[in-house]
């Protein structure tokens, strides 16, 4: 849903790199304005982004138990892993149109 997609999104640039409190009751405080419906895709889609080992079983079965299959989990949790990567990437400096060193694996000649 939109309104997961973009909770998650401003998260991320909320957060600016910097991790998640210990715990998880940021989490529940992140989608205590979503409805009812739409909360258990948004907790496991920040947590997965911005929290991975704090996914729990319970986190899964909540979102199966209105998307059962089982494409939609795996389209949840990427599109979150793939927004956080996209984030942090955003976040490192330009590679240079130069690099200091030569691209080339082949001996320089003498």
């Amino acid at each position: 849903p939109s309104a997961v997609r973009e909770l998650v999104a401003a998260e991320i640039i909320r957060r600016g790199g910097s991790p998640p409190p210990l715990g998880r009751a940021w989490s529940d405080d992140a989608v205590v304005d979503l409805t009812a419906a739409d909360r258990p895709a948004a907790r496991l889609a920040l947590l997965t982004a911005l929290a991975a080992p704090q996914v729990r079983p319970a986190d899964i079965a909540a979102v199966r138990a209105r998307h059962p299959d089982p494409a939609d989990l795996l389209h949840l949790t990427a599109w979150a892993a793939m927004t956080a990567a996209r984030g942090v990437a955003a976040r490192l400096p330009a590679a240079p149109a130069d690099p200091p060193f030569p691209r080339t694996t082949e001996p320089e000649a003498t």
